[in-house]
């Protein structure tokens, strides 16, 4: 919860990107909310398969590459380089 209000008050802060943290930590506490909701479940027989949602398909290193793109422009002369290959994996990792 910690990193939550975190991001919260960076939100506020107006920090760019601190909106898009925020609404993943919220994601991640629900998941595991629903995860305790089902292991504490006594209709659910211990080991049975259990399958959430489908996995989203983002995650934080997608996110924080099209936020570095968005913010500079693509631009190289921030320090951070912008990696064509990893952006392409990223982009093909769930085409199977």
């Amino acid at each position: 919860m910690i990193q939550l209000e975190q991001s919260r008050q960076a939100e506020a802060e107006g920090i760019y990107g601190a909106d898009r943290w925020t609404q993943n930590h919220l994601r991640k506490i629900e998941t595991m909310r629903t995860i305790l909701t089902i292991h504490e479940d006594d209709s659910i027989p211990d080991g049975a398969v259990i399958n959430l949602e489908a996995a989203r398909q983002d995650n934080e290193i997608a996110m924080a590459i099209r936020d570095r793109n968005a913010h500079d422009g693509g631009d190289t002369q921030t320090g951070i380089l912008f990696d064509q290959d990893a952006t392409n994996a990223l982009e093909t990792m769930w085409d199977d």
